[in-house]
């Protein structure tokens, strides 16, 4: 697992409340599962990634969120994304 994968992201990943909000995904676990930090809960929460053959592999977008009943993201859900392609966005 890469450095990145493990760590906190820095304040500027971090996304407040938004409709659809956009988080970083990192692979994880041999390429099996999607990593995203979670602000709200202050923790990480995992995804699966899909199968390696799938052309859209690692499938990112809309997923549900595994927060607690206090986050905003259990009613919105997040939009998983290549940290690659926030950061070209900025």
């Amino acid at each position: 697992m890469s450095k990145i994968a493990r760590e906190k992201p820095e304040a500027p990943y971090i996304v407040g409340v938004a409709k659809y909000p956009r988080l970083p995904a990192y692979l994880v676990n041999n390429g099996t599962q999607l990593r995203v930090w979670c602000c709200w809960c202050d923790q990480w929460h995992h995804h699966g990634a899909g199968a390696k053959d799938d052309p859209e592999y690692p499938l990112l977008g809309s997923r549900a969120a595994h927060c607690g009943t206090a986050s905003p993201y259990r009613r919105t859900g997040y939009v998983l994304t290549d940290p690659k392609r926030i950061e070209r966005t900025r």
